[in-house]
């Protein structure tokens, strides 16, 4: 495809391809590599100066080209792009050239175009919607075309798990959740087959989620039977984790003597939990870094346990 733009690539008036002369100065500096733009927005309202609006009269097809021939950008937001399939097919095939983006950030953009998108040489990819149904493929489906990308923030579900435990490069997780919402028992289910699959895997982001011990001890399933976090760091703070459900994690790390640093900051534990956290340093010698501040039902009795000099763990 990309052959038919190159035959015009030198001959082609950006006016003819641009809804306005905003989206004009944007392709121009596009065009020519400008240094001073390595961040580009696309979206459908305006907001500051250097974004592309996308709107009635863009040619997607040469906004991609000119992207994939671009040597100095190196973050892509896309928070719109139009329901023509077509038109959106041609932007991610000229994209998909580009070398020098590494981070992509897609948000409040859902339909079914997303199964064409192909943005191999991206290391880090945010996507902050909440996909249901037929959606969650389309996504699935573009992810796996991601080879190179080491971190992910978004939605987690067998699917979208499916195509992670197939990027040879994933070191980072987060999950993202929209609007305050749990995390749910489908989630945990899927998060427990990322660990137990994705065996590079360093970093899990699990902060402000809504988990409850139900989900957690899913998730000490996964690790039990895999490789994942080992020196790692595990984010679990901002949730409603309990006595039982920190109890099953600390037995579990402390046997497997995974996780370099483990973050349970404001939960809803208290001392059973502590004194159990207390035996995990006892035991794992990885442990560096430990934080459990804001968990108010914890008394004297659990700081006491978790004073005693068993681990050279740093602890907030």
């Amino acid at each position: 495809m990309n052959y038919q733009y190159d035959a015009l690539a030198t001959s082609v008036r950006l006016k003819d391809i641009t809804s306005c002369s905003r989206n004009r100065a944007v392709l121009h500096r596009i065009k020519n590599s400008d240094p001073g733009l390595t961040c580009l927005y696309m979206l459908d309202e305006p907001e500051d100066e250097d974004e592309f609006i996308v709107r009635e009269g863009d040619d997607l097809g040469w906004l991609g080209y000119f992207i994939g021939r671009n040597e100095t950008l190196k973050s892509l937001y896309v928070y719109y792009l139009p329901t023509n399939r077509d038109q959106v097919e041609k932007f991610f095939f000229g994209v998909q050239r580009n070398k020098s983006i590494k981070a992509v950030d897609i948000c409040n953009y859902i339909n079914e175009s997303l199964s064409v998108m192909n943005l191999p040489h991206v290391t880090s990819m945010s996507f902050e919607c909440q996909l249901e149904g037929e959606y969650v493929n389309y996504f699935a489906l573009g992810l796996r075309r991601c080879t190179s990308l080491k971190k992910y923030s978004g939605q987690l579900t067998a699917e979208i798990v499916q195509s992670l435990t197939t990027l040879p490069m994933l070191e980072k997780v987060h999950v993202w959740k929209n609007g305050g919402l749990a995390i749910s028992r489908e989630e945990c289910m899927a998060l427990r087959e990322l660990l137990a699959n994705a065996n590079k895997l360093k970093h899990l982001d699990l902060s402000g989620a809504g988990l409850e011990d139900d989900g957690l001890k899913l998730l000490v399933e996964g690790l039990a039977c895999s490789s994942s976090l080992t020196d790692g760091l595990l984010d679990l703070s901002h949730n409603d984790i309990g006595d039982t459900g920190l109890q099953a994690l600390a037995s579990s790390l402390a046997s497997s003597g995974k996780v370099r640093e483990l973050r349970l900051s404001r939960n809803n534990f208290g001392d059973k939990g502590l004194e159990a956290v207390a035996n995990l340093l006892a035991h794992n010698r990885a442990l560096r870094y430990l934080s459990f501040s804001g968990n108010t039902a914890i008394t004297k009795i659990g700081v006491r346990a978790i004073s005693r000099p068993y681990n050279p763990a740093s602890i907030d």
